[in-house]
């Protein structure tokens, strides 16, 4: 039986809509503090500031693990610090305190905040300001497992050093479409940020 020459473009749409369907993530936004020092951070804080402490317990362990298959110790916040979006000082504090070197922030992308693309991340435009300080409230990116009621979800992630003076070394925003869930968002994220900052000899290389 031939088939019909419509059954073949119903499929063929149907294929089409699946791969624009994949989940896939990517990096825009992207900073690096061109003044900063060298060397990759060996021991690094993971905070997500997230209202739900699932989702925040999440998101943390999938980084700490990215972190740890590229041979950098890493440690989620969670399991020091319990009370919920824990403000800088708090962090910065704690990361000391355990002898991290890095801190690696997750939070609700910034819309106004003075963002660009720097491609091959050579000399900046103008300066990125940090926005994350202190969390006053009543802002959020998503809480427990929303993830699949989104077709795109977008959150600022930012590495910071903890020294005495705490500075941003570098940020950027990443981009999931069709996550899914916050599981694959999450690991999504992680494995293109780590990924990136290994490039940029701010993570070790596998070995």
């Amino acid at each position: 039986m031939r088939a019909h020459p419509v059954s073949y473009l119903i499929l063929a749409l149907m294929l089409l809509a699946s791969a624009c369907a994949a989940t896939h993530t990517d990096l825009v936004n992207l900073w690096i503090d061109s003044d900063r020092a060298t060397g990759a951070p060996e021991h690094v804080m993971v905070v997500a500031l997230w209202q739900d402490s699932e989702a925040r317990a999440l998101w943390e362990e999938r980084f700490a693990q990215a972190l740890e298959q590229n041979h950098t110790r890493a440690i989620a916040s969670y399991t020091e610090l319990a009370s919920v979006m824990p403000d800088s000082a708090a962090v910065f504090n704690e990361a000391r305190k355990k002898g991290c070197d890095g801190v690696i922030v997750i939070h609700e992308q910034v819309m106004d905040r003075n963002s660009f693309y720097v491609p091959g991340y050579t000399v900046p435009r103008s300066e990125k300001v940090p926005r994350w300080y202190r969390f006053k409230g009543g802002t959020e990116v998503w809480t427990g497992d929303h993830a699949a009621g989104y077709s795109t979800l977008s959150c600022d992630v930012e590495l910071w050093t903890p020294a005495h003076r705490a500075a941003m070394v570098w940020s950027g925003t990443g981009q999931v479409a069709y996550p899914g869930s916050d599981d694959y968002a999450a690991a999504g994220v992680a494995g293109s940020v780590v990924s990136e900052l290994q490039r940029l000899g701010l993570v070790a290389p596998r070995l």
